[in-house]
């Protein structure tokens, strides 16, 4: 083997490890829940946390934010559960949900006798799911939080979306927002949190980049909560 050649393959594996590595290291630096989301965490398991039972007619199947933990988004599936919203939120490889997209598969499998299913999630949550909401005839609709699907849906009419977003985002902005949201398939609602921002959607504290809030987790959360439950009612076939 040539010289030159071989020191190639030598650099080009270390490139690919130490690329690796780097990826890694960032992947599982991940945004903790909060000691106040701990406090309503219920049914955990290592796949997921579930709120509620199988004993609900509806089901709701919620995709974490990159890098955030799972139990971040307690508060919300507390909240939706009172509704008699069985909410299951599942732990997804390296805590980024483009990277198991397939869970509301397995989910949906595992709880037959929901009779509808609904779908979403916050910031690339989100767009994850938008990628496997048209493989399952039982999911009835997206509801995406700071976040977009990552095509144009625009032509599907049948498919019920909800964006809710926040007006001081400082990553899913309102500029971007209000240019992917032409991507939604329809009908379409769009909800803006008057001085919310990125991190309120869960509860895990500061996130880079993005802009303060006058308004805590809790509060944002449940101007969220109040938007869902609403967008359900009025789109879901068993009401």
């Amino acid at each position: 083997m040539k010289k030159w050649l071989k020191w190639f393959i030598i650099l080009l594996f270390a490139f690919i490890l130490f690329g690796g590595i780097g990826f890694y290291l960032w992947a599982t630096d991940t945004y903790e829940p909060t000691e106040e989301a701990l406090l309503y965490v219920e049914q955990r398991s290592k796949e997921r946390i579930v709120f509620g039972n199988d004993e609900a007619s509806i089901g709701f199947i919620f995709y974490p934010g990159a890098k955030v933990e799972k139990e971040a988004y307690s508060y919300l599936g507390v909240q939706l559960k009172k509704q008699n919203i069985m909410v299951v939120i599942p732990d997804m490889p390296l805590n980024l949900a483009i990277l198991g997209t397939n869970k509301a598969e397995e989910i949906i499998m595992d709880y037959p006798s929901i009779e509808e299913w609904y779908i979403g999630g916050h910031s690339l949550g989100g767009a994850a799911a938008s990628t496997i909401v048209l493989d399952n005839n039982k999911i009835k609709g997206i509801i995406y939080l700071a976040s977009y699907p990552v095509e144009d849906m625009s032509t599907i009419n049948d498919l019920p979306s909800l964006s809710i977003s926040a007006s001081l985002d400082g990553l899913a902005t309102s500029e971007e927002m209000e240019e992917k949201n032409k991507w939604l398939s329809s009908p379409a609602e769009i909800v803006v949190i008057d001085e919310g921002n990125h991190a309120n959607f869960g509860m895990y504290g500061p996130q880079k980049g993005d802009r303060n809030s006058p308004l805590t987790s809790k509060e944002q959360i449940d101007l969220v909560t109040e938007e869902i439950i609403s967008w359900i009612t009025i789109y879901s076939s068993l009401n």
